[in-house]
């Protein structure tokens, strides 16, 4: 597992499948910002199932699963479509950020280092992580879609602007395959156009 490096952190636990670590993330954004870096540091995503943003004896908390697993979506019996993103995968983030108070930095040592958020990583994927299959998936980031926005802004076809930009991904020092299949910086067209008419881009 590769971590954020835009915040500092500690792990407690890693036996592979279950990670405790402590970092500074202090807000429900830090928590969104941590975990989408985390999904593009190591090609996942992450659905928000739920979410606790004023807590009692809690700061705030959120829960994420795999975007592979079943939440929201029908069974893979029930299943009309060819593809299909339910894999069943357990694979979570929670994340809780603790009260820093005199009496919570008394039983909590990571609290006066100003590591308030408690991550707890269930890593047991039911699916592949770095295939095609599961790379396609990953939705393109908003640097990604005003890149598109501009070569439809600039007259390019639809067609002819994923020929240009696959051409650009091919100029990257770091160029590999893997960035075709990479739906997070080489997004389907077809389905990236479709969620513009729907909004859903």
């Amino acid at each position: 597992m590769i971590y954020p490096p835009l915040f500092k952190y500690e792990i407690v636990k890693d036996d592979k499948v279950n990670i405790a670590l402590r970092c500074d993330v202090k807000s429900m954004e830090d928590i969104d910002v941590w975990v989408a870096e985390f999904g593009k540091l190591n090609y996942l995503n992450w659905n928000v199932q739920s979410s606790v943003p004023n807590g009692q004896r809690i700061v705030c908390s959120k829960k994420f699963v795999c975007q592979h697993s079943g939440f929201q979506k029908p069974s893979i019996s029930e299943n009309q479509k060819a593809l299909s993103k339910n894999a069943e995968c357990s694979t979570n983030v929670k994340a809780v950020i603790k009260l820093d108070t005199v009496s919570t930095r008394k039983k909590d040592s990571f609290i006066k280092k100003g590591l308030v958020c408690c991550i707890e990583i269930y890593n047991h994927h039911t699916h592949t992580i770095k295939s095609a299959e599961s790379l396609r998936f990953i939705p393109a980031g908003d640097d990604v879609k005003n890149m598109f926005y501009e070569y439809f802004d600039s007259g390019i076809s639809i067609t002819e602007s994923q020929k240009y930009h696959e051409q650009l991904l091919e100029l990257k020092e770091d160029f590999t395959l893997e960035y075709f299949s990479n739906g997070g910086i080489n997004p389907c067209i077809v389905r990236f156009v479709i969620g513009m008419i729907f909004g859903e881009v």
